[in-house]
């Protein structure tokens, strides 16, 4: 690669060089050979191949969960959450053994007790860093509050409980959702005994979550707190 100081127009490429300007220089750089019908057919890319198909597909449906959770999942660092889910749903899909590298599917994947373990207790906000053993019964999920940390000025919490049927093959999908139960941070109970929403038709992996939000009581007003790390949107379940 060269460096030039040339003043008017230049050509665009000569021989085997291509030009491009940066700044007042204009840059010469040999044509590397490269080609998107090389990426699309030489046998040497064939596991990028394969790692794209996957990635794309694994991208699609998480931004299909994402889509679905719209105002439930913490805002403030939506990249990270993003990221961190993608992620963890491509570790997920390498539960998949059935099939081979670039057909394998998140829908096999979540059949599987590992696929399943590995998305238990996950927290879509990656800077939370609350952990809560929970326990769900037939029409409940209770867990102990000893561990949970206030943010200094929070004085209030609100727990939700949601179930989110998912088709990982069609996209189809149901959301169901119970009413947020705030408790003060001088009252709250050693256990949360709270109720899971009433399940519709099931369809696809049901995966159950317990959002936690802290508040601010103002006069009677409860304001949420935005740090990034103050609201947790937890996978305690998923059959």
């Amino acid at each position: 690669m060269a460096i030039l100081k040339t003043e008017g127009d230049f050509p665009k490429r000569i021989g085997n060089y291509v030009l491009y300007p940066w700044g007042d220089r204009v840059v010469v750089k040999a044509v590397s050979g490269f080609a998107t019908e090389t990426l699309k057919n030489a046998a040497h890319y064939e596991p990028s191949r394969q790692t794209a198909k996957e990635f794309g597909n694994v991208s699609s449906l998480c931004k299909a969960i994402r889509v679905a959770l719209y105002g439930i999942l913490p805002k403030q660092n939506n990249l990270a959450v993003v990221n961190a889910f993608t992620k963890k749903m491509r570790e997920v899909i390498t539960c998949d053994t059935t099939a081979v590298r670039g057909e394998r599917h998140l829908t096999t994947a979540l059949t599987t007790l590992e696929g399943k373990q590995q998305l238990k207790g996950y927290n879509f906000n990656p800077e939370a860093k609350m952990i809560l053993a929970c326990q769900i019964s037939k029409d409940s999920l209770t867990f102990k509050t000893n561990d949970l940390l206030f943010p200094e000025t929070a004085n209030y919490i609100g727990f939700r409980v949601h179930r989110l049927a998912f088709d990982f093959t069609t996209d189809a999908l149901e959301l169901v959702s119970t009413n947020c139960i705030l408790e003060s941070k001088t009252s709250l109970p050693k256990r949360m005994n709270l109720p899971l929403p009433i399940k519709a038709n099931t369809i696809g992996t049901v995966f159950t979550l317990l959002e936690v939000q802290f508040y601010i009581n103002a006069r009677g007003t409860y304001i949420p707190m935005l740090e990034d790390a103050s609201k947790s949107v937890v996978i305690v379940d998923l059959v």
